[in-house]
């Protein structure tokens, strides 16, 4: 995790005492603390292949910094077991959300990857990425709306929808 906060732009100094405060602007991401259910479904239209469902469950929390959101998502996907760690954070510098993903899906090489996002309103836009871009909507504290879009010729199509919805 070490390598991941660097990455995501944390602070190159601290106060003498080794403490200081986040940016005011990581206080949003106490949206994501809980446990959360996500079904998402992929549509076959634009992934040459099969309509699928997905359902995982993830749990977040501060780190002991308060700095970042840590996720840890489990569940199956096509039959194959699924887990998944992602830190959310802010940069300062860039002045826009972080989120850092490291996948596992069984018998496939673990994928890492890294996102920008801007939050406008209750809305996060994730900036496009390989032919990929996103976007969470905050409806109430207990779920978020996603969709995500591919493009490969400039002209942006769904293919995937999902929620994340609070659970106990």
């Amino acid at each position: 995790m070490v390598v991941v906060a660097v990455s995501l732009g944390a602070p190159a100094c601290r106060s003498r005492n080794g403490l200081s405060e986040p940016p005011k602007e990581v206080a949003k991401l106490g949206d994501l603390i809980g446990k959360w259910k996500s079904t998402s479904r992929r549509l076959a239209s634009n992934l040459r292949a099969n309509t699928s469902d997905m359902e995982l469950t993830f749990e977040c929390q501060w780190t002991l910094d308060k700095y970042y959101v840590s996720c840890l998502q489990t569940g199956e996907i096509n039959g194959k077991k699924v887990k998944e760690a992602d830190v959310f954070g802010y940069s300062e510098q860039a002045r826009l959300y972080t989120m850092t993903v490291v996948v596992d899906v069984e018998d496939v090489p673990l994928q890492v990857y890294s996102n920008w996002f801007a939050w406008e309103g209750n809305i996060w836009r994730f900036l496009p990425r390989d032919g990929i871009r996103s976007t969470w909507e905050l409806k109430s504290p207990d779920l978020h709306i996603t969709q995500t879009e591919r493009s490969v010729d400039g002209v942006w199509v769904v293919s995937s929808t999902g929620q994340h919805t609070r659970i106990p």
